[in-house]
């Protein structure tokens, strides 16, 4: 009977330690995307080469008409910026008021932050007004993390509203994005195209 109750509280244990990890990227981490656009899959492979002040990153798309180049994001676009990129083309590409990969921590707040009812709205590459998401959906989700399937804490935001001539809600675009102030990383991305995380790697775990 002890034996059976020592095993389950290492099941229980390790249970709780596997759902409460986050991660945090470093010089060197690489990220790996699933993207689905124009009737195509492919992968988005990013190499972190900058993590302050600046954010900056190579890439490399596995598509068709295969793509590579950097990104550099500035400290000012990381801390407050609504504006979200996600285009890519070959070459290096500067963003001084716009993020992409990850929301500003001024985003991530207005989504993650406890007890916020403010409006969550983010421009989609130089819409003229930003999309409001209304609905806040936290969950755990898991990838493949350095090597290891883990499960982390993320929360979904999704674009809800009445169409009046349905008669009926419409849920439309859907963002996830990973619960770490210190790395607003987006998980996943479905705006009209589908942008989906599956591995990171050489980055450093947290737990909650």
């Amino acid at each position: 009977m002890k034996k059976i109750l020592v095993i389950l509280c290492f099941v229980i244990g390790f249970t709780i330690v596997t759902f409460a990890q986050s991660f945090t990227v470093k010089k060197g981490t690489k990220l790996i995307y699933q993207v689905e656009a124009n009737n195509e899959k492919y992968l988005f492979k990013i190499k972190v080469l900058e993590t302050e002040p600046s954010m900056k990153f190579e890439y490399v798309m596995t598509s068709i008409a295969e793509k590579k180049g950097s990104v550099t994001i500035s400290q000012e676009a990381m801390e407050s910026s609504i504006n979200l990129d996600n285009y890519f083309g070959n070459g290096e590409k500067s963003l001084t008021d716009a993020t992409t990969i990850w929301v500003s921590k001024a985003v991530w707040e207005l989504i993650c932050a406890p007890g916020n009812d403010d409006p969550i709205g983010i421009r989609f590459d130089n819409a003229q007004n930003p999309t409001i998401f209304e609905m806040v959906v936290p969950q755990m989700q898991e990838f493949k993390i350095n090597g290891k399937i883990l499960n982390c804490k993320v929360t979904e935001i999704v674009e809800a509203y009445w169409d009046e001539k349905l008669q009926e809600r419409i849920e439309d675009k859907r963002v996830t994005i990973l619960n770490n102030w210190s790395n607003p990383l987006i998980i996943s991305l479905d705006i009209g195209f589908r942008v989906t995380l599956i591995e990171a790697k050489k980055v450093v775990l947290e737990k909650e």
